[in-house]
């Protein structure tokens, strides 16, 4: 798979339970937390634990089991409310410690509920990751953002070879997105699931340019794999798993994340589900 969509990322980094406002209001009074339904929930949502009944007491990780409770309220109802097969998330509260759950499956099939140490992918969360290098290479005066990518890597079908490293990297370079815009693309991973798509591959169904360099605005997971090429290319590497461990990963101690399929992982991965049917 391209460097745009194939990190594996523990789920204990993951939450953003407390940013997500489409599924419920939170608000802290006099040191309590308390959720609000958001009125997007056109279900019956998740029935409370009695509260009574959790005052005062702590879970087995020694976290405020009322307000752990509400926290996975507030999980459960986001999952039923977007129809998620399955959800993951931590809340860290300073001197109040780390609450982690999990709701929902792994793999239905195999009654696999999902867990909260499991791991899971963050697809194009990996775009942030291919930026911060590329921004490390250019403080260290390895590369320019204005470089055309021609200076990095040879030409390829239907790849505007003038496009800038900024470009790619703001979406504005104008190449298509060789999974979102060809449907061919997703006939070929039902077809072969199993298959390896590497950088090389991907790039084999781009279509033509949807607008000249710069010219406007459209999402591309083809720029950012020219970009992750590109990284490769100057580091000399056969992996992009090795820059990003020697650069990110390694130096800020993220031992939980893993580039899948070329490098060991250590845990257990949620089964990745994608809606085709939109």
């Amino acid at each position: 798979m391209s460097f745009a969509k194939k990190i594996t990322l523990h789920s204990l980094v993951a939450g953003c339970l407390l940013f997500t406002p489409l599924f419920a209001q939170f608000e802290f009074q006099d040191d309590t937390l308390t959720i609000v339904t958001h009125p997007l929930l056109h279900h019956q949502p998740p029935l409370r634990v009695a509260e009574s009944a959790l005052a005062g007491r702590v879970d087995p990780s020694g976290f405020d089991a009322l307000l752990g409770a509400r926290f996975q309220f507030a999980l459960d109802s986001m999952r039923f409310a977007h129809g998620l097969m399955g959800a993951s998330a931590a809340v860290i509260l300073p001197e109040k410690g780390v609450w982690k759950g999990a709701g929902g499956f792994s793999n239905p099939a195999s009654n696999d509920s999902l867990r909260p140490e499991m791991l899971m992918e963050i697809d194009s969360n990996t775009k942030s990751f291919v930026a911060a290098i590329i921004l490390q290479m250019v403080d260290e005066g390895l590369l320019s953002l204005e470089d055309p990518i021609s200076d990095w890597l040879p030409p390829f079908t239907n790849v505007d070879s003038t496009m800038t490293i900024r470009q790619i990297l703001q979406h504005t370079g104008g190449v298509s997105d060789f999974l979102n815009d060809n449907p061919l693309s997703v006939v070929a991973i039902l077809s072969n699931p199993a298959y390896f798509w590497t950088p090389e591959y991907s790039l084999s169904y781009v279509l033509a340019p949807n607008f000249p360099p710069g010219a406007s605005w459209s999402y591309s997971n083809t720029g950012y794999t020219l970009a992750g090429m590109i990284i490769r290319e100057i580091t000399g590497s056969d992996s992009f798993a090795i820059p990003l461990n020697q650069r990110l990963l390694d130096p800020l101690g993220l031992d939980n994340m893993f580039m899948e399929l070329e490098e060991p992982v250590s845990g257990e991965i949620a089964h990745a589900w994608n809606d085709l049917n939109g």
